[in-house]
């Protein structure tokens, strides 16, 4: 069993190498034609990856501390993981069937979340939901505002575009602020959608 994995891991690094394509697609081999196989890459620095360490660091100490992240919340979280979600999902499913009640379970792809959260919604998010305010709150504002994006192809660069929504991927705080954006929030009201800062 264990050799016939170590010959598909080696088959599979081997192909990539020698095609000189590595698969950045939900898919084994991306589709080159398709734009919805591409998207933006944040080309940071060293020093910026850094101070975003940093800050997600001083964030996450902060949202624990005041209990502010759902214990359902597993992504980009100390000791949970996707097989948290499953454990949790599957003993609610087992508990529902042995009481005799009925479970349906409705699955999102929120993969375009990084690409669509609002940034002023998001601020916003942040202010009100998460009770970031003063320096932090600009911080962020700065940290999202002002971005550019351009496609660059051998020599040819667009001109380029403001981007107004959207965390930037390849980041060390984008996927922790997307995770924030798109998940519910109790409130007095209820409970606010990820579609309130997702558009």
């Amino acid at each position: 069993m264990v050799v016939v994995v170590v010959v598909v891991v080696v088959v599979v690094v081997v192909v990539v190498l020698t095609t000189s394509i590595f698969a950045t697609s939900k898919e084994a081999r991306p589709r080159f034609a398709d734009p919805k196989s591409y998207w933006p890459i944040a080309n940071l620095s060293v020093l910026s990856k850094l101070l975003e360490r940093l800050v997600v660091r001083q964030l996450l100490d902060y949202l624990n501390a005041a209990r502010l992240l759902s214990e359902l919340q597993s992504a980009y979280r100390a000791h949970h993981s996707t097989e948290t979600v499953v454990t949790k999902v599957l003993a609610d499913i087992l508990l529902a069937l042995d009481t005799g009640d009925l479970s349906m379970l409705t699955l999102l792809d929120l993969s375009a979340a990084f690409n669509t959260a609002d940034h002023q919604i998001l601020i916003r998010r942040l202010e009100t939901s998460y009770g970031l305010g003063g320096v932090v709150l600009s911080w962020f504002r700065s940290y999202l505002d002002g971005r550019t994006q351009y496609v660059r192809c051998g020599r040819l660069t667009s001109t380029p575009g403001t981007v107004t929504s959207g965390v930037p991927r390849g980041s060390v705080l984008g996927p922790i602020v997307s995770a924030l954006c798109s998940r519910s929030v109790s409130t007095d009201r209820g409970t606010q959608s990820a579609s309130t800062c997702i558009r």
